[in-house]
């Protein structure tokens, strides 16, 4: 894949929710071109990426469980 199609954003570190257990002013990223992982401590300047739960594609059926 080439860069132009990933965007020029995916490009960089992003932030998880997930702080480092053994050092708690750390927090990890992930880097979203190669799939590397990191921590740096929370005060670094890394980019935020907002995403949402996946949206169900059927419309429900009363009487059916899925």
């Amino acid at each position: 894949m080439n860069d132009g199609a990933l965007g020029k954003g995916v490009l960089r570190d992003y932030w998880s929710v997930t702080t480092k257990s053994d050092n708690t002013t750390n927090a990890w990223n992930v880097n979203l071109s190669n799939g590397n992982t990191n921590n740096n401590g929370k005060t670094s300047a890394n980019n935020v990426r907002c995403v949402r739960p996946e949206m169900d594609t059927y419309p429900a059926l009363p009487g059916i469980v899925v």
